[in-house]
């Protein structure tokens, strides 16, 4: 009996021993858990600190995005109106040169023209002053005239001849006045041409810009 006493109360020792062992275990258990649930909450938190960042730098790059391509569609609009103002500025321009050309070219047949008859005219005068003696002291007189060396106006002589002279002269002169003149427009419109041909030039250079 007494045996069997020991051997329960040695049982029940070795029991209360091992329900320690269990105790202490279940509250290591506990603190470890409690150890890594912390931890484990720490993390979320962090994690849910990023995720609120990453979502916040996502929202500023969208808006950031949206308002560059904005700004991209405002400045592709400006730059094809642009294009399309120096398009037809250049259009514009090659009329312009067209109509100089088209001018020039009238100006430089009605040049040659008048030249051609002046010098029908000039050698039709030389003809008649060579052939009269009062046509070439009509001619003096008219050229002294046109000087300012002659004080008296010519008149013309009794048969004509000088009067006939000195109409010649102020026609040949008229004719020479209006060749000057035609070499003058010539001359500026050939000026204008070279302008508009710049001009047209460095907006093609704009255009392929």
């Amino acid at each position: 009996m007494e045996r069997e006493n020991l051997q329960l109360k040695e049982t029940v020792m070795r029991l209360e021993r091992e329900n320690d062992d269990l105790a202490h275990e279940l509250v290591t258990s506990k603190i470890e858990l409690r150890k890594n649930l912390d931890t484990a909450e720490d993390s979320v938190e962090s994690l849910q600190g990023q995720l609120e960042r990453c979502t916040r730098t996502i929202k500023d790059l969208e808006d950031e995005n949206s308002g560059l391509r904005t700004e991209y569609d405002q400045v592709k609009e400006m730059c094809r109106r642009e294009v399309q103002r120096l398009e037809t500025e250049a259009t514009r321009s090659q009329d312009i040169i067209k109509n100089y050309k088209g001018i020039c070219s009238d100006l430089s047949y009605r040049l040659e023209k008048q030249q051609d008859d002046f010098k029908i005219l000039r050698t039709r005068v030389a003809g008649v002053i060579s052939q009269c003696e009062q046509c070439s002291i009509a001619l003096a007189e008219f050229t002294e005239q046109k000087n300012g060396s002659l004080s008296k106006k010519v008149s013309p002589t009794e048969d004509g001849c000088g009067f006939k002279m000195i109409e010649l002269m102020d026609k040949l002169e008229e004719s020479e006045q209006r060749v000057r003149q035609l070499e003058l427009s010539l001359a500026q419109t050939k000026l204008e041409l070279v302008e508009a041909q710049c001009k047209n030039q460095d907006l093609n250079h704009q255009v392929i810009k």
